[in-house]
């Protein structure tokens, strides 16, 4: 894994801190509808995240020098 991915491992897992602190900051003026408003929010966010990630991670690959073919 190189610096770029590493970079984008920490946004990931910084932004899912915040989803995750944002989803329970206004789940909790829902009173009881807390979990389902919870659910409906964050897990949306956070699966667009982790794919955003992902698909930045498999951008971001180095390529490794091909060495000379066989054949």
């Amino acid at each position: 894994m190189n610096a770029r991915q590493k970079g984008i491992v920490i946004a990931m897992d910084l932004l899912l801190l915040l989803e995750l602190t944002v989803c329970m900051y206004w789940g909790a003026a829902r009173g009881e509808m807390m979990a389902a408003f919870f659910i409906r929010s964050f897990l949306p966010m956070a699966l667009a995240t982790v794919i955003g990630a992902r698909f930045c991670i498999r951008r971001c690959r180095s390529v490794r020098a091909a060495g000379p073919r066989e054949g």
